[in-house]
């Protein structure tokens, strides 16, 4: 007899100092129990792990002190202790009320309804947000998916379930363990690219793509096809131009794109006026100090080598320094100012890890000028191939300071 069977046997049961009121659900790792603490009568959930040895307690104990290291934020499931009794280990967290957001999309098709999409962007806006702590700690989550999506009162998303998140160490950026959930792993995942944050982003979209189509995104009688599927992007179902914006469409295109480079960081994400919206001011407590955190680490990006600061020396093209040195008005002193530089180009800011991302890295050190200018020097060989380029990056702060990064970075 299966533990959710049996749930009826274990009500009443003291397990530490909670009292098991019902049952909530059963997934890989364990069952889960609403209980009540006796010290105050209040309700928890309550995540049991069974027949474990306190040698087998070392991958659970790791989830606890996982979650121990995010921030308390309104969008992430918080968890109050972990205790180990006979032979079994138990996590206490907040319970969700209002199931998950499988829970939520069987709803809206019972109902025959479709999700608005005021309340689409609210959900999108809160995943975000949760997310935005979840990485500022450097976890990935590695399972997102709605089942581990759950709903506190008023709907309030709740991401938890944290069994296959793990750690990045300072200078990796994806793991390799192989971990997920058929219908809603990432290309990055079958590709054998390991998994990373923005794995998450795509977790995200896809889950979002279920709540606008409300049908599982991918179906196959078999995983290797379920892995075509999802490679090819055939989904079950496409989300209906006719109810939702071009802006919310566009924005889960991008989050659920095959090549993991293409997707948005979660500081991108959170730029977006409609996720803006949905932000609250109590919020700004616990989701300021995670962006900070984020920037931070974004500028501490592997591929800067050096930052030099100098003065500011007016950058001049070859048309210009003809003019400057043909110009019968202009002094010795001011011409010997003037600094020859190869061809300018101008830089828009539209990507993570590339050459258009030292742009939103340039405004965390300092304010700038509209116009960016980056010098290309000469293909550099790595190994036995030219693939990268040196560039140097010059900008005008706020005291007409001069601030160069030299980097190496894909062309």
């Amino acid at each position: 007899m299966s533990e959710s069977q049996d749930s009826d046997k274990n009500l009443g049961v003291q397990v530490g100092n909670y009292k098991i009121l019902g049952f909530l659900g059963q997934g890989g790792q364990g069952v889960v129990y609403k209980v009540e603490r006796t010290a105050d009568n209040k309700h928890f959930a309550l995540k049991k792990f069974s027949a474990l040895t306190k040698e087998e307690t070392v991958e659970p104990l790791k989830e606890l002190n996982l979650i121990k290291q995010i921030p308390n934020s309104t969008y992430v499931m918080k968890v109050e202790e972990g205790f180990f009794e006979n032979n079994s280990f138990y996590i206490v967290s907040e319970l969700c009320t209002n199931g998950s957001l499988t829970d939520y999309c069987q709803k809206y098709i019972k109902e025959g309804k479709v999700l608005p999409e005021d309340e689409a962007w609210r959900i999108l806006s809160q995943l975000i947000q949760a997310f935005a702590v979840i990485h500022s700690q450097r976890i990935v989550h590695r399972d997102v998916k709605p089942q581990n999506i759950f709903l506190g009162e008023n709907d309030i998303v709740k991401v938890g379930d944290f069994g296959h998140s793990k750690l990045l160490e300072r200078g990796v950026t994806r793991l390799f363990t192989v971990v997920y959930t058929a219908q809603y792993q990432s290309p990055d995942q079958i590709n054998g690219k390991g998994t990373s944050r923005r794995s998450d982003v795509y977790g995200i979209g896809i889950i979002m793509h279920e709540l606008l189509t409300l049908a599982h995104p991918f179906k196959a009688k078999v995983i290797h096809a379920l892995g075509n599927k999802i490679l090819q992007q055939d989904y079950n179902k496409s989300i209906d131009e006719k109810i939702y914006s071009l802006d919310l469409r566009n924005m889960i295109k991008n989050m659920i794109q095959l090549n993991d480079k293409s997707r948005p960081s979660i500081l991108q994400l959170l730029s977006n006026p409609n996720i803006q919206k949905f932000i609250k001011p109590e919020d700004h407590l616990w989701l300021d100090p995670a962006v900070e955190k984020l920037k931070l680490e974004d500028l501490e990006h592997p591929l800067i080598a050096d930052v030099i600061i100098c003065k500011s020396l007016p950058l001049i093209t070859d048309q210009q320094s003809q003019q400057s040195s043909s110009s019968s008005s202009s002094s010795s002193s001011s011409s010997s100012s003037l600094v020859k530089q190869d061809p300018i180009y101008e830089v828009d800011y539209g990507g993570d890890g590339t050459l258009k991302d030292y742009k939103t890295r340039l405004k965390l050190i300092g304010g700038i000028d509209k116009k960016i200018t980056v010098l290309f020097n000469p293909i550099v060989e790595f190994g036995d191939k030219p693939q990268h380029a040196q560039l140097s990056v010059i900008f005008r702060g706020k005291d007409n300071e001069a601030f160069r990064i030299v980097g190496i970075v894909d062309p």
